[in-house]
C-alpha cells in the first residue's frame, strides 16, 4: 500500500508516542518525522507538452546573382490527436513564404508550404557565400517548437584582374625609356565562385589583346590569362580604359574594366604592333 508524505509522517509520530508508557518518565521524541521521515520534493515538474506536429530541422535553397532562386518546401505534419491551427510562421534572413494563416491542418494530415530565398544582387552577394536565417512555426496547441535553420547558397562567378600572384590588378603600366616598344603584359582574370564564366575584349584603340589562355571559360576557382601589348602609330604615350566582357551566371560587376596606359620615352614618334 502506498503512502503520501504527510500519512508517513503521522504515522511515524504515533509510532513513536506509542512506545511510551503512561508510567514512562522518558520524554518522547514528536519531531522525529521532520528528521528521519522519506523526503517529498515539492519543486518536481511536470513534463511539458510533447509537440504537436513535425517537420525537416533544415531546409537548404539557392539563388544566382542577377537570376532565378531554388525554393524549397516544408511539409508540416499533425501528430496529435485533435485538428491543429498554425497562427504564425516567423521568418529571419530575407526569407519569405506564402500562406495563409491561421492554417489548420487535420487529425494525420500535412500542410505543405513553399519557402523562398532572398535574391542574390550582383555586385553586393558573392558566389559561394551561404544566406542564413530562421523559420519559426507556432500552433495553437503542443509544446513550443524549435526554430528551422534555413540556408541559401549563393550562384556566381566572382571574376577579378589580378597579378601572376593573385593581387588585385586593376592597372597596368607598360613603361620603357629607351624608345623601344614595351614587351607586352600577361593580364590575370581569376574566379573565385562556385559558377563559371566565359570571357571575351570588346577591343581597344591603343593595345591589342591576345587570346585567353588557356581558354577564354573561366572555372570555377580557375584563372586565364590574356596578353596586353602597346598598338600605336605615332602616339608615344597614351591611357585607355580596356573592358572584358563576361557571359555567364557572375557576381562580380561586370565588364572588367583595365586602366591601362603606356609611355614610351627617348623617341619623338613612336610604332608599335
Amino acid at each position: 500500500m502506498s503512502r503520501t508524505p504527510i500519512l508517513t509522517a503521522m504515522l511515524w509520530t504515533s509510532a513513536v508516542t506509542a512506545a511510551v508508557g503512561c508510567d514512562d518518565p522518558s520524554t518522547a521524541i514528536v519531531d522525529a518525522a521532520s528528521i528521519d521521515a522519506p523526503g517529498f520534493d515539492a519543486t518536481a515538474t511536470v513534463d511539458a507538452a510533447p509537440p504537436a506536429v513535425t517537420f525537416a530541422p533544415t531546409l537548404a535553397m539557392t539563388a544566382e546573382c542577377g537570376g532565378a532562386t531554388a525554393d524549397a518546401t516544408l511539409t508540416i505534419t499533425n501528430v496529435a490527436a485533435q485538428p491543429v491551427a498554425i497562427t504564425a510562421l516567423d521568418l529571419t534572413g530575407g526569407f519569405t513564404l506564402d500562406v495563409a494563416l491561421p492554417a489548420t491542418i487535420a487529425v494525420g494530415a500535412d500542410l505543405v508550404i513553399t519557402v523562398s530565398p532572398p535574391a542574390a544582387v550582383i555586385g553586393t552577394d558573392v558566389g559561394g557565400a551561404t544566406v542564413t536565417g530562421t523559420l519559426t512555426i507556432t500552433a495553437d496547441t503542443g509544446g513550443a517548437l524549435t526554430p528551422i535553420d534555413l540556408t541559401s547558397t549563393v550562384i556566381g562567378a566572382n571574376l577579378a584582374l589580378v597579378d601572376a600572384v593573385g593581387q588585385p590588378q586593376p592597372v597596368v603600366a607598360l613603361d620603357t625609356a629607351d624608345a623601344s616598344c614595351p614587351a607586352p603584359r600577361a593580364i590575370f582574370i581569376h574566379n573565385s565562385g562556385n559558377a563559371p564564366a566565359s570571357l571575351f575584349n570588346s577591343g581597344a584603340s591603343n593595345f591589342t589583346v591576345g587570346g585567353f589562355t588557356p581558354s577564354s571559360d573561366v572555372a570555377a576557382g580557375a584563372t586565364v590569362s590574356t596578353d596586353l601589348a602597346v598598338l600605336t602609330f605615332g602616339a608615344c604615350t597614351a591611357s585607355e580604359t580596356v573592358t572584358y566582357q563576361v557571359t555567364g551566371t557572375v557576381c562580380s560587376v561586370t565588364p572588367l574594366a583595365l586602366a591601362a596606359s603606356f609611355n614610351i620615352a627617348g623617341s619623338s614618334a613612336c610604332f608599335c604592333s
